[in-house]
């Protein structure tokens, strides 16, 4: 299994927590810290890659089920309102978020989890998760 809590990874992740806590809305350091850590989980997760690549897969495939679901239910919607007098100049933006819970098959868990999960999943706090886990959000007008 992948150590993600050695003592490097710890220390910036009490760092965010302590940052996060302090207020959420103070955010200057927070892209850095949250970037540092991505990258030294990634080398990690690249060293033993092996080991946890059905995880990826099947967290990838369920994530495309999700796209696609949000997709098809965002055209669903526009194919039924745009024609409609009252929605002129409308348009749909959807965008896909994770869960706000911890997730409980993370094979990470411990008692500061979900304090690091809400900060990570905080868009104001987190400008990278402003459009939630896509890359572009989808916008139809």
């Amino acid at each position: 299994m992948v150590d993600i809590h050695d003592y490097d990874i710890q220390c910036i992740e009490h760092e965010i927590l302590r940052k996060y806590d302090k207020s959420p809305c103070d955010y200057p350091d927070c892209d850095c810290l949250l970037s540092l850590r991505k990258d030294m989980i990634n080398k990690r997760v690249l060293v033993n890659q092996k080991e946890i690549l059905p995880d990826i897969i099947a967290f990838n495939d369920g994530l495309t089920a999700a796209l696609l679901e949000l997709y098809d239910r965002s055209h669903r919607i526009w194919d039924n309102i745009k024609d409609n007098e009252d929605f002129k100049g409308a348009e749909i933006e959807a965008k896909c978020y994770l869960s706000y819970d911890y997730p409980k098959l993370h094979p990470v868990q411990g008692d500061d989890r979900q304090d690091l999960w809400n900060a990570i999943c905080d868009a104001g706090w987190n400008r990278l998760y402003y459009d939630g886990v896509s890359l572009t959000r989808l916008s139809i007008d």
